[in-house]
């Protein structure tokens, strides 16, 4: 589980991922990392978001 420091961390890239690659829409984002069109992001699309995100592989087991 992430702390307190590592949750706003993961916030902060998120957000500005979002805001700097998709003009603030958290929906043509989710469209990106959402890839099979089921409403899910899958672990590859997770993986991929947080490595856009600048977060790296070392996020992917913490966030499930």
């Amino acid at each position: 589980m992430l702390n307190d420091r590592g949750r706003q961390e993961l916030r902060d890239r998120v957000e500005a991922l979002v805001r700097e690659r998709f003009g603030g829409s958290y929906r043509s984002a989710f469209d990106r990392y959402a890839r099979n069109r089921d409403g899910r992001i899958d672990t590859e699309g997770l993986v991929t978001l947080l490595d856009d995100a600048g977060l790296g592989t070392r996020w992917d087991g913490l966030v499930w």
